[in-house]
């Protein structure tokens, strides 16, 4: 309303309308929306609706150039995302450092114009199932030192030959449970976001 700025009940459904309403029901998938605020003639409220002409290459349009970068790097960035995880007792990075550049390369999917091909690969059940299990490792690895006569997470394996990959005893373990839960903890953030591109208004009223 004008007067008050409250939505009117008395106009749509509780003071929304569905645009896609009679218009784009048997599109479920496609993008359908407004390319400019509404103006309003009488008793009549007149919209420019925003139709693309073909499928959509992702959450902002993705290039051709975007996605022949996003595809060519998914690959090598997840191999390195793993190195990182595994070497992070021998060298720079560890854990979350390489949990953060394999969930990018998951993500690089979806910057191709393939959300719902990353949502496939990685489903958000996939990605939850991941996050509880670095997490839960995590304690299981502390509450292992604890069993062992010493303090939360001290190490109870094998040290190994120095510079080896075998070499970090339990370090080794935390970096892979702290990777597994970073790469799932930030799926379902990217998750979530989309299902934020994905709501009406009167989901989230």
């Amino acid at each position: 309303r004008a007067d008050s700025g409250k939505l009117d009940d008395g106009f749509g459904t509780g003071g929304w309308t569905d645009l896609r309403k009679g218009v784009a029901d048997d599109y479920p998938d496609k993008r359908y929306g407004m390319t400019s605020p509404p103006t309003v003639y009488k008793n009549l409220v007149i919209c420019g609706s925003l139709v693309p002409d073909g499928e959509p290459s992702g959450p902002l349009g993705a290039t051709e150039a975007t996605r022949t970068v996003a595809l060519l790097g998914m690959a090598p960035l997840a191999v390195f995302g793993i190195y990182v995880v595994a070497h992070g007792h021998l060298t720079p990075g560890g854990g979350f450092q390489g949990g953060c550049i394999t969930a990018s390369a998951v993500v690089l999917v979806c910057l191709a114009g393939r959300c719902r091909t990353m949502r496939r690969i990685v489903p958000e059940t996939l990605a939850d199932l991941w996050d509880s299990a670095g997490a839960g490792g995590y304690v299981l690895v502390g509450l292992g030192g604890l069993a062992g006569g010493a303090a939360f997470l001290s190490n109870v394996l094998p040290l190994g030959t120095t510079g080896h990959l075998t070499s970090g005893g339990t370090m080794a373990v935390i970096s892979l449970a702290i990777g597994l839960e970073v790469t799932g903890a930030l799926l379902l953030i990217v998750t979530e976001f989309l299902n934020q591109l994905q709501r009406t208004p009167q989901e989230d009223a």
